[in-house]
């Protein structure tokens, strides 16, 4: 059974308005051909309300109307804000609208506020043809739109009434919405180019799924609500076959490659416990146990360790680059944040007082001298451990005898850069471990991570305190920060998060407004993606000592950050987040006895976040997380290339993930397809 694909692969330029430069955005962006354009599925589908004029029954849904402007005005508000205030009239006289507001007299059909988007003054310039979406409310004698947004006039209404608006996200800096819907429409008259369906019809209906093309017609809004799900099923399937042909791919190179050894013998082991911090727990010694196997092997190891927040992942990673070390070779700790890498760097440090091995530092911001030090040192043959962040990955950085790949929350490195540390140096390949605090269900393991071996550990060494959690909605906010200021004078510390930096969608809290409310009642600092990694450092360091009493910042928080004596930790919208984020977030406070405590403020999605009121499990809260949201961003799912999966629920599709394992279907994926 054939289920190739077509390429797409011959370019752009049949698209309107698509020139050499836009061609070489959507490249960078991924997109180099029709076949990558039309996977670039929407996230949803909003359901508008066709309206040849505003109705009293229509308030409060979301709706479009095709409108002429009378007029639009530009509002300047405080802090350079700004407001375009246009009133829309019908576009023709219809018996059933008012004289009065036909907007053949000045009188407004609606009105219409975009914030702070001033080029809508020329967009909807007096007499411009305006076909436009909103939430419809009460305005005065007329009627308003909450929300608005400007659509293509030639958007397909369906036979009951409704318009189907497929919204993207994540497009390439400088392509709009409505541009990149126009590029879908063009590229659908040809889908059958790049997407040809040879499974048979009655393989089709067996299992339920849409012929290919006809299935990225229904995804993309362009056949009506029928049959969504049978369409999602077809691309998911296709998504499931090239997960699992791309296994075993990789599965087969690494038979290929080589790597040194890495066995000390019974007296370098010896001297490498002797280092560890504390004694390993039952889990963490089966985990060190498998990969000292994997070390002693003349292949590459590539193992996944996955562990619960505060599990003691560290202490086995520690124990690799040990065993690495004493057998004379370099381990390279990478650390996604600067913080973090510091936070290791200390400990390793501590750890080996008194040892004559190099523990190495390499950051982006360090200071130059030491810098050309540490390369040098990297440089030379020996062992050593060197932990750094993305400043590994910089041209000039020659790890010379790499034994060993450690790589810390690795989702959050490119494959680009992986690769230039896993390359060959005289022709042997580093062993790499990758560690995870966002797990995912050993029922999936085998089909998401076929080239991986995989090791868990689910139990904190040391018993902690359960940290409270309670979910409260996002109006409780002048009570909690109430709560906050009483905190901090029992002596407490806390934490505070907000899912974005600077001004964006109305009622997502803004980090930098948060933090000057914040400031005005008890000593803070803020921290977030921007800032310089010095100053981070510096204002974390002022957290830790008790400098500052409470530290805002966004999600740069969620990783590794470890600060024992933090009590609370609030989060705002964190109905906007992932449960395994949030329980990472959790993880950040109760470290060191105290009774501690997690607030999670939100909007309507309260529901949702419940769960971790009375869950503390991360495999558990990763499963339903897998079954909510989809696993783009759990572990291991972009770390061989993979982009959020499109329409593949793993959890849900667990059915075509075997069906993708029969070797008629996947055969023509591994053969080069």
């Amino acid at each position: 059974m054939d289920a190739k694909c077509g390429t797409g692969a011959a370019g752009l330029r049949f698209l309107p308005g698509v020139g050499p430069w836009t061609e070489a955005r959507l490249r960078e962006a991924g997109i180099p051909g029709g076949r990558e354009l039309l996977l670039r599925l929407p996230r949803s589908l909003k359901v508008l309300r066709a309206l040849p004029s505003p109705v009293e029954e229509a308030l409060g849904s979301e709706v479009c109307c095709l409108g002429k402007s009378l007029g639009a005005v530009l509002r300047r508000l405080p802090g350079r804000r700004s407001l375009v205030v246009v009133r829309i009239g019908a576009l023709l006289p219809r018996p059933e609208v008012p004289e009065a507001l036909r907007g053949g007299k000045g009188a407004a059909l609606l009105e219409a506020a975009f914030f702070n988007q001033p080029w809508m003054l020329q967009s909807c310039r007096e007499g411009a043809r305006l076909r436009i979406a909103g939430r419809l409310e009460r305005k005065g004698e007329g009627f308003g739109l909450v929300g608005p947004r400007l659509l293509e006039e030639d958007l397909p209404a369906a036979a009951d009434g409704t318009v189907l608006l497929p919204e993207y996200g994540g497009l390439p800096e400088g392509v709009g919405e409505r541009r990149f819907r126009g590029w879908i429409r063009a590229a659908l008259d040809r889908a059958g180019e790049w997407f040809r369906e040879d499974l048979p019809p009655s393989f089709l209906e067996e299992h339920r799924l849409l012929p290919l093309p006809d299935a990225l017609r229904v995804l993309h809004g362009a056949r009506g609500r029928e049959g969504l799900e049978a369409a999602r099923r077809r691309v998911a399937l296709l998504e499931a076959l090239e997960l699992l042909a791309g296994v075993r791919r990789r599965r087969a190179l690494l038979k290929s490659l080589k790597a040194a050894p890495l066995e000390p013998g019974p007296e370098g082991m010896r001297r490498v416990e002797a280092r560890l911090p504390h004694r390993p727990s039952e889990e963490q010694a089966a985990a060190i146990a498998e990969i000292r196997r994997d070390l002693a092997r003349d292949r590459p190891m590539l193992r996944l360790l996955q562990g619960e927040v505060g599990s003691g992942k560290t202490l086995v990673a520690f124990d690799a680059a040990l065993t690495c070390a004493a057998a004379g070779r370099k381990a390279a700790f990478l650390a996604p944040t600067a913080l973090l890498a510091l936070q290791h760097e200390s400990r390793f440090r501590e750890a080996l007082e008194g040892s004559r091995l190099p523990i190495l530092g390499l950051r982006s911001d360090g200071d130059r001298g030491r810098r050309r030090e540490v390369l040098e040192n990297l440089r030379r043959p020996g062992p050593a451990i060197v932990v750094g962040t993305h400043a590994l990955f910089e041209e000039g950085v020659d790890v010379r005898d790499l034994g060993l790949l450690i790589i810390d929350e690795q989702q959050r490195f490119g494959v680009r850069q992986r690769a230039r540390l896993f390359r060959s140096q005289g022709g042997l390949h580093p062993h790499v471990l990758i560690m995870t605090a966002t797990p995912i269900p050993r029922t999936l393991a085998a089909s998401l991570f076929g080239d991986l071996r995989l090791s868990e550990i689910r139990e904190a060494p040391v018993a902690r305190p359960r940290v409270r959690t309670l979910v409260l909605p996002e109006d409780r906010w002048p009570r909690v920060l109430r709560a906050i200021r009483g905190e901090v004078r029992r002596g407490g510390k806390v934490f505070l998060v907000c899912p974005r930096i600077g001004e964006g969608e109305e009622g997502v809290p803004d980090a930098t407004a948060t933090f000057a409310e914040v400031a005005a009642a008890v000593p803070a600092g803020l921290v977030h993606g921007r800032l310089p990694e010095a100053r981070k450092e510096e204002i974390l360091e002022d957290f830790a000592a008790g400098r500052i009493a409470c530290l805002v910042g966004t999600t740069v928080l969620e990783v590794g950050l470890d600060v024992p004596d933090a009590t609370w930790i609030v989060v705002r919208r964190a109905d906007l987040l992932g449960l395994s984020t949030l329980h990472q977030l959790r993880g950040r406070v109760g470290r060191g006895g105290r009774r501690a405590l997690c607030l999670l403020l939100g909007g309507s999605g309260l529901d949702r976040i419940r769960i971790l009121e009375r869950c503390r499990d991360g495999f558990r809260l990763a499963e339903e997380d897998l079954r909510l949201r989809g696993a783009g961003e759990l572990a291991g799912t972009r770390q061989h290339g993979h982009r959020a999966f499109r329409a593949l629920r793993p959890l849900k599709d667990l059915d075509l993930l075997r069906l993708a394992a029969r070797e008629d279907l996947l055969h023509p994926f591994t053969d080069g397809g």
